[in-house]
């Protein structure tokens, strides 16, 4: 097993990998979504793969079972992406945990902690140690193992969409960096 920041130069060597772990992850339950690759590409791996993304790739026999993505953006971005004003910080920058997953078959091996340690790490390169990093998940009605695994790591729910809202039943945690426990 190894983790492997995915870059513009191994693009070609993971992207695929990349593509079918995604799908793969998020096509069975409890998310049930029903992903094509070309919509994948076009609305997430291009949107999430620019100079503000981190990407890391949990790798077995050269196969990706595993991923952990994320960006640093200014607090005005990650407010834009996510569509709510999170609370006012004295962070410049921001990490965001966009998505973290990992195939069925190796879950369980704490492969998925690996993978988000990584993913901070390469975060808070870019961020102060007083920056803010958050994750949108769902809350209810049935929570997302995000929403119960993050609060063990010193996350909290800082943000909740509007019932009215279509993204109603999802949060945002949120977790100053230098509080973060593994």
């Amino acid at each position: 097993m190894k983790y492997v920041t995915y870059k513009p130069d191994n693009q070609n060597q993971w992207k695929q990998g990349l593509i079918d772990c995604y799908k793969t992850v998020f096509m069975a339950p409890p998310w049930n979504e029903d992903w094509w690759t070309d919509v994948l590409v076009q609305e997430v791996l291009d949107q999430y793969a620019g100079p503000n993304a981190r990407i890391i790739l949990a790798i077995d026999k050269d196969s990706v079972i595993g991923f952990a993505w994320g960006a640093v953006w200014t607090a005005s971005q990650l407010n834009t992406e996510l569509g709510l004003a999170l609370p006012k910080t004295n962070s410049e920058k921001v990490g965001y945990i966009k998505d973290i997953g990992v195939s069925e078959l190796f879950r369980q091996k704490g492969i998925a902690q690996a993978l988000l340690k990584e993913l901070i790490s390469t975060i808070s390169q870019s961020c102060k140690t007083n920056d803010w990093i958050y994750a949108r998940t769902l809350a209810s009605p049935e929570p997302s193992v995000v929403y119960q695994w993050f609060p063990h790591l010193g996350f909290n729910v800082v943000s909740k969409y509007r019932e009215d809202s279509s993204r109603n039943g999802q949060v945002i945690l949120g977790c100053n960096l230098h509080s973060l426990t593994f």
